[in-house]
Protein backbone atom coordinates (compact mmCIF):
# COMPACT_ATOMS: atom_id res chain seq x y z
CA UNK A 1 0.00 0.00 0.00
CA UNK A 2 2.93 2.56 -0.12
CA UNK A 3 4.02 3.72 3.18
CA UNK A 4 4.90 2.10 7.13
CA UNK A 5 5.49 4.06 10.03
CA UNK A 6 8.58 3.05 10.78
CA UNK A 7 11.01 3.96 14.09
CA UNK A 8 14.15 5.80 14.01
CA UNK A 9 16.48 3.27 15.73
CA UNK A 10 19.35 0.61 14.06
CA UNK A 11 17.85 1.46 10.55
CA UNK A 12 21.48 2.12 9.70
CA UNK A 13 23.04 -0.79 10.77
CA UNK A 14 20.84 -3.09 9.60
CA UNK A 15 22.77 -4.91 6.58
CA UNK A 16 19.03 -5.62 4.65
CA UNK A 17 15.39 -5.49 4.24
CA UNK A 18 13.50 -8.30 3.05
CA UNK A 19 9.80 -7.28 1.17
CA UNK A 20 7.23 -9.81 0.43
CA UNK A 21 4.78 -9.03 -1.49
CA UNK A 22 5.09 -5.90 -3.65
CA UNK A 23 2.73 -5.62 -6.50
CA UNK A 24 3.06 -2.48 -8.54
CA UNK A 25 4.06 -0.20 -5.64
CA UNK A 26 7.53 -0.30 -4.07
CA UNK A 27 8.29 2.94 -3.11
CA UNK A 28 8.79 2.24 0.63
CA UNK A 29 11.78 -0.62 -0.91
CA UNK A 30 13.28 2.45 -2.82
CA UNK A 31 13.07 5.28 -0.24
CA UNK A 32 14.42 2.21 2.11
CA UNK A 33 17.72 1.80 -0.33
CA UNK A 34 17.95 4.74 -1.31
CA UNK A 35 18.22 6.48 2.52
CA UNK A 36 20.35 3.90 3.98
CA UNK A 37 22.52 2.33 0.98
CA UNK A 38 21.31 -1.19 1.80
CA UNK A 39 19.98 -3.63 -0.20
CA UNK A 40 16.46 -4.28 -0.40
CA UNK A 41 15.10 -7.94 -1.18
CA UNK A 42 12.45 -8.14 -2.96
CA UNK A 43 9.95 -11.41 -3.06
CA UNK A 44 6.51 -11.42 -5.29
CA UNK A 45 5.49 -14.59 -7.49
CA UNK A 46 2.40 -13.09 -8.99
CA UNK A 47 4.42 -10.28 -10.29
CA UNK A 48 7.08 -10.33 -13.08
CA UNK A 49 9.03 -7.64 -12.31
CA UNK A 50 9.87 -5.01 -9.87
CA UNK A 51 8.67 -1.66 -10.43
CA UNK A 52 12.39 0.13 -8.93
CA UNK A 53 14.64 -2.63 -9.76
CA UNK A 54 15.95 -0.91 -12.90
CA UNK A 55 15.89 2.43 -10.64
CA UNK A 56 18.18 1.73 -8.11
CA UNK A 57 20.86 -1.48 -8.18
CA UNK A 58 20.44 -2.37 -4.68
CA UNK A 59 16.47 -3.46 -5.46
CA UNK A 60 16.65 -7.06 -5.93
CA UNK A 61 13.79 -8.42 -6.96
CA UNK A 62 13.13 -12.39 -7.35
CA UNK A 63 9.74 -13.83 -8.49
CA UNK A 64 9.52 -16.50 -5.32
CA UNK A 65 7.43 -15.93 -2.05
CA UNK A 66 7.47 -16.74 1.20
CA UNK A 67 5.67 -19.54 3.04
CA UNK A 68 5.47 -21.85 5.77
CA UNK A 69 6.99 -24.54 3.48
CA UNK A 70 9.20 -24.61 0.41
CA UNK A 71 7.75 -25.30 -3.12
CA UNK A 72 8.38 -24.70 -6.33
CA UNK A 73 6.99 -21.07 -6.51
CA UNK A 74 7.69 -20.20 -2.49
CA UNK A 75 10.10 -21.37 0.11
CA UNK A 76 10.69 -20.16 4.09
CA UNK A 77 11.40 -16.82 5.44
CA UNK A 78 14.82 -19.21 6.90
CA UNK A 79 15.63 -20.34 3.71
CA UNK A 80 15.59 -16.85 2.18
CA UNK A 81 17.82 -15.62 4.76
CA UNK A 82 20.00 -18.33 4.83
CA UNK A 83 20.04 -18.09 0.46
CA UNK A 84 21.65 -14.69 1.10
CA UNK A 85 24.02 -15.10 3.55
CA UNK A 86 22.46 -12.93 6.56
CA UNK A 87 22.23 -15.57 9.13
CA UNK A 88 23.50 -14.37 12.39
CA UNK A 89 23.19 -10.67 10.90
CA UNK A 90 20.05 -7.64 11.67
CA UNK A 91 17.72 -7.47 9.16
CA UNK A 92 14.74 -5.46 8.54
CA UNK A 93 10.95 -7.08 7.11
CA UNK A 94 8.46 -5.60 5.11
CA UNK A 95 5.35 -7.83 4.40
CA UNK A 96 2.16 -8.04 2.70
CA UNK A 97 0.96 -11.10 1.55
CA UNK A 98 -2.81 -11.21 1.28
CA UNK A 99 -3.10 -13.47 4.50
CA UNK A 100 -0.72 -15.95 4.01
CA UNK A 101 1.27 -13.95 6.77
CA UNK A 102 -0.02 -15.62 9.42
CA UNK A 103 0.90 -19.27 8.44
CA UNK A 104 4.52 -17.56 7.50
CA UNK A 105 4.64 -15.97 11.60
CA UNK A 106 3.36 -19.40 13.29
CA UNK A 107 6.53 -21.62 11.20
CA UNK A 108 9.05 -18.82 11.72
CA UNK A 109 11.97 -20.18 14.15
CA UNK A 110 12.40 -17.74 16.87
CA UNK A 111 16.01 -17.46 16.22
CA UNK A 112 15.27 -16.16 12.96
CA UNK A 113 12.64 -13.92 14.14
CA UNK A 114 15.10 -12.42 16.22
CA UNK A 115 17.63 -11.45 13.61
CA UNK A 116 14.76 -8.41 12.58
CA UNK A 117 15.23 -5.04 14.11
CA UNK A 118 12.03 -3.99 13.41
CA UNK A 119 8.92 -5.74 11.16
CA UNK A 120 6.21 -3.48 9.19
CA UNK A 121 3.44 -5.65 7.83
CA UNK A 122 -0.51 -5.26 6.99
CA UNK A 123 -2.82 -8.21 9.30
CA UNK A 124 -5.41 -9.81 6.72
CA UNK A 125 -8.73 -11.35 7.13
CA UNK A 126 -9.92 -10.03 10.62
CA UNK A 127 -13.58 -10.10 8.99
CA UNK A 128 -13.15 -14.08 9.81
CA UNK A 129 -14.22 -15.04 13.54
CA UNK A 130 -14.04 -18.50 13.34
CA UNK A 131 -10.23 -17.33 12.75
CA UNK A 132 -9.34 -15.70 15.89
CA UNK A 133 -7.61 -18.69 18.07
CA UNK A 134 -5.42 -18.93 14.90
CA UNK A 135 -4.62 -15.51 14.84
CA UNK A 136 -3.83 -14.36 18.51
CA UNK A 137 -1.65 -17.64 18.59
CA UNK A 138 0.38 -15.68 15.69
CA UNK A 139 0.48 -12.22 17.54
CA UNK A 140 1.68 -14.38 20.59
CA UNK A 141 4.65 -15.37 18.41
CA UNK A 142 5.74 -11.76 17.50
CA UNK A 143 5.21 -10.23 20.64
CA UNK A 144 7.30 -12.27 22.47
CA UNK A 145 10.19 -10.88 20.67
CA UNK A 146 8.64 -7.39 19.60
CA UNK A 147 6.91 -4.75 20.83
CA UNK A 148 3.99 -3.00 18.52
CA UNK A 149 4.53 0.76 18.39
CA UNK A 150 2.69 1.95 15.53
CA UNK A 151 -1.07 -0.10 14.14
CA UNK A 152 -2.87 1.83 10.98
CA UNK A 153 -6.51 0.90 10.04
CA UNK A 154 -6.45 0.08 6.15
CA UNK A 155 -9.98 1.98 5.23
CA UNK A 156 -10.14 -0.21 1.72
CA UNK A 157 -12.57 -2.84 3.58
CA UNK A 158 -13.58 -1.27 6.24
CA UNK A 159 -14.46 -3.04 9.91
CA UNK A 160 -16.47 -6.03 10.21
CA UNK A 161 -19.67 -5.61 12.08
CA UNK A 162 -18.83 -8.10 15.10
CA UNK A 163 -15.27 -6.05 15.77
CA UNK A 164 -13.77 -2.46 16.40
CA UNK A 165 -10.67 -3.67 14.42
CA UNK A 166 -10.95 -3.55 10.79
CA UNK A 167 -10.35 -6.18 8.25
CA UNK A 168 -6.80 -4.84 7.34
CA UNK A 169 -4.50 -3.71 10.06
CA UNK A 170 -1.34 -1.85 9.04
CA UNK A 171 1.13 -2.73 11.97
CA UNK A 172 4.91 -2.14 12.82
CA UNK A 173 6.64 -3.94 15.52
CA UNK A 174 10.56 -2.97 17.18
CA UNK A 175 12.64 -6.28 18.38
CA UNK A 176 12.14 -5.75 22.87
CA UNK A 177 16.10 -5.56 22.16
CA UNK A 178 16.12 -2.01 21.15
CA UNK A 179 12.91 -0.87 23.60
CA UNK A 180 14.15 0.12 27.91
CA UNK A 181 10.56 0.72 28.52
CA UNK A 182 6.42 0.50 27.39
CA UNK A 183 3.86 2.61 27.82
CA UNK A 184 0.32 2.28 26.56
CA UNK A 185 -1.06 4.29 23.98
CA UNK A 186 -3.62 6.82 25.24
CA UNK A 187 -4.57 8.35 21.79
CA UNK A 188 -6.38 6.80 18.96
CA UNK A 189 -5.21 6.49 15.89
CA UNK A 190 -5.05 7.31 12.96
CA UNK A 191 -2.11 10.57 13.73
CA UNK A 192 -0.77 12.94 11.89
CA UNK A 193 2.15 11.17 10.57
CA UNK A 194 -1.03 8.35 9.12
CA UNK A 195 -2.35 9.02 5.56
CA UNK A 196 -5.52 6.96 4.14
CA UNK A 197 -5.21 4.16 1.85
CA UNK A 198 -7.89 4.95 0.21
CA UNK A 199 -8.05 8.75 -0.23
CA UNK A 200 -11.52 8.85 -1.06
CA UNK A 201 -12.81 7.04 2.20
CA UNK A 202 -12.89 8.58 5.39
CA UNK A 203 -10.22 6.88 7.93
CA UNK A 204 -10.92 4.14 10.31
CA UNK A 205 -10.61 5.03 13.99
CA UNK A 206 -8.84 2.45 16.27
CA UNK A 207 -9.28 3.16 20.22
CA UNK A 208 -9.90 -0.53 20.63
CA UNK A 209 -7.22 -0.23 23.64
CA UNK A 210 -8.78 2.78 25.67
Amino acid sequence: DGGYIVADCQLDTVAAMYSFGIADDDLFDLAFAQNFKKPVYQYDPFVEKSPSESINPLIRFNKRGVSDRKTDLFDTLENFVRENGHTDQDLFLKMDIEGAEWEVFASIPPAVLQQFSQIVLEFHGFEFFSRYDHYIRCLEIINAQFVLFHVHGNNGLGKPAFSKIPCLLEASFINKKYVAQKTIATQPCPSEIDRPNCPTKPELRLDYWL
